[in-house]
């Protein structure tokens, strides 16, 4: 078997192996969850003297997460091989990201108050209903949220101070340290009906995690329970879309940002190191602009 011939996946998991000491740990979680869940299941048996520019396209076309990571890295292999004389044409260049999918049909903005009513209606009484609810409540994010144990809480007369110190890799099953030092920090939840759940589950639950596996109950669940309970109950509410966890960190952002709560203070909440996201990712209109002009016809009323 000639150099070249040697399957394109095993190439790279030893590209990765012999760059483990180079890479960041966050880099590396990144990278391997590339491979595992896009790369390796669409090249499966193919060689690297059968790699073709229309091959490679196509994969990148079919991406539907990660596309902009799985692009780079996918060009950063491509350039490691052909400098090294393993492929003959440089197909890293030739490659173009697919074209962007509308706004319209993104839906990551914030849920209008009639949305937000049927969908927690919807929600009232299901499973997970304390844990989402809590991601609303609070803006952190899902990993954060799965990693979450009893010990993090900390109850007062004012509402819940919550430690954010870690987060939950569900390829690798581990939690680990947040990616950046500012996602260490102290959330606050005060929504009355979300700490009454809570409070009601410490009374039954003697479990580490906040939302333990029915199998393991020293693993916090998995981000695909959550997302399913999201779809069950934005079906059942009618919603025009499916509610992500994302939609969860929009929404807190956007209406906090709507009741006056200052950048910074939110900026500390969700995580962020500057306020440059609050406007340009999280901070989100909520419903029509033209109702709310009409309702609101004047500041001085």
């Amino acid at each position: 078997m000639t150099t070249n011939s040697i399957l394109f996946n095993d190439y790279i998991k030893e590209y990765l192996k012999a760059k483990e000491e180079v890479f960041s740990e966050s880099t590396n979680r990144t990278y391997r969850s590339l491979f595992n869940n896009h790369i390796r299941p669409f090249f499966k048996d193919t060689c690297i003297d059968s790699l073709n520019r229309r091959q490679l396209q196509h994969f990148i076309d079919t991406l539907k997460t990660s596309i902009n990571m799985a692009i780079a890295f996918l060009k950063t292999i491509l350039k490691e091989l052909y400098i090294d004389e393993l492929l003959d044409r440089d197909f890293a260049s030739m490659l173009k990201r697919p074209p962007k999918v509308p706004l319209v049909l993104k839906r990551k903005q914030a849920l209008t108050q009639e949305q937000i009513k049927d969908f927690f209606t919807a929600l009232q009484g299901t499973k997970r209903e304390y844990l989402i609810r809590l991601m609303f409540a609070t803006g952190i994010r899902i990993g954060e949220a799965l990693a979450l144990q009893w010990s993090d809480f900390l109850w007062s007369t004012k509402g819940i101070t919550i430690s954010i110190t870690k987060t939950f890799d569900e390829h690798s099953k581990l939690i680990h340290s947040p990616k950046t030092t500012f996602s260490n920090r102290k959330v606050y939840l005060t929504e009355p009906y979300t700490m009454e759940l809570l409070r009601n589950l410490t009374i039954k639950d003697d479990s580490e995690f906040i939302a333990h596996s029915l199998k393991d109950t020293h693993q916090p669940i998995t981000r695909a329970t959550i997302k399913e309970a999201l779809k069950n109950a934005s079906r059942k509410a009618n919603l025009p879309f499916i509610v992500t966890p994302h939609h969860a960190r929009v929404n807190y952002a956007s209406y906090s940002l709507a009741k006056g709560i200052s950048e910074k203070n939110l900026q500390e909440q969700l995580g962020h190191s500057n306020t440059i996201l609050i406007h340009t990712v999280y901070g989100k209109p909520i419903g029509d602009r033209l109702n709310q002009l009409m309702e609101h016809c004047s500041l001085y009323d």
